[in-house]
Order: C-alpha cells, then structure tokens, then sequence
C-alpha cells in the first residue's frame, strides 16, 4: 500500500495492549496493517484475512457464522470492532504515531485475500467494510483513495 499510495504504512503490527504504545488494560491484538494519510488526516486500521473461496451454499453459510457469530458466539469480526471502539476512544494514544491525533479520523476495514460471499450478501449488516484484495488490486491509483475515504 505504501509504494502504490502516498500512505504511510507501518512496517510491523501494532499491538494494542499493556505496556505497548496502545496501552489498553487488556490484549486487544494487533493491527496488521497501520496506515497513515497524512494529507486527508485518516488512520487506517487494516485486518488482513487469508480467506478460501466459499462455492457451496455451507461454505457460505459457514463462513457467515464464523465472520458475524452465530446462536449468541461472537464472530471473528468483532474483535476488530472492538480494535476500532478503542482506538476511537483512546485517539489521544495515537500521538505516538502522528502529532495531533485528535485532527485525525479513524477508519477500520478487512481485506480478504479471496474474494468472499460475505462481503455482498451481509454488506448490510456488516459492522465495517470488507474488500478482497485482488478487488482492491484493480483499483486505480486515484480510485483507491476515493475508496478508502468513503470508509465510515
């Protein structure tokens, strides 16, 4: 991201837990990509997942239950929800990483390495934005900003 964008991208996970830079009470883990637009003010957090492609009517609805939860579980993504709820209430934390982090917003996303089901047939009720990234492969350049800041 960092070479086919202006993006500043942290070369390492950021590990949000104590006695880290994000020092929160408990292991909230990692962002696997922190990425920083310093032109448009917006923090990046990334989940990278390394997705399979889903054919069958079970695969999806197994992959829906794993992403989203099922009969009162939480699912994979919630954790990165959590991620996000922190970051948005410690953005003071962040000066460890940009003067300011006040004047900076926010915005979290996954990126599959397949492209998945999920991502269309719950784009609804998805509690942030997915992409695969051969999707986000064939973005344009100018594109690709347009899309990252339409992130919520």
């Amino acid at each position: 991201m960092g070479k086919e964008t202006s993006l500043e991208v942290n070369p390492d996970e950021v590990p949000i837990k104590p006695g880290k830079k994000l020092d929160a009470n408990t292991d909230l883990g990692d962002i696997d990509v922190f990425a920083i637009d310093h032109e448009a003010a917006i923090i990046y957090s990334i989940e990278c997942k390394d997705t399979v492609d889903s054919r069958a009517i079970h695969e999806m609805k197994t992959e829906v239950d794993k992403y989203l939860g099922r009969d009162g579980k939480s699912g994979l993504i919630k954790k990165h929800v959590d991620r996000h709820k922190w970051l948005k209430e410690n953005q003071a934390m962040l000066s460890a990483y940009v003067k300011n982090p006040n004047s900076y917003s926010i915005k979290s996303l996954i990126i599959t390495s397949e492209e998945i089901p999920l991502a269309y047939i719950k784009k609804d009720v998805l509690p942030m934005p997915m992409i695969s990234f051969p999707k986000l492969r064939i973005i344009e350049k100018l594109k690709l900003r347009a899309f990252l800041k339409d992130i919520k």
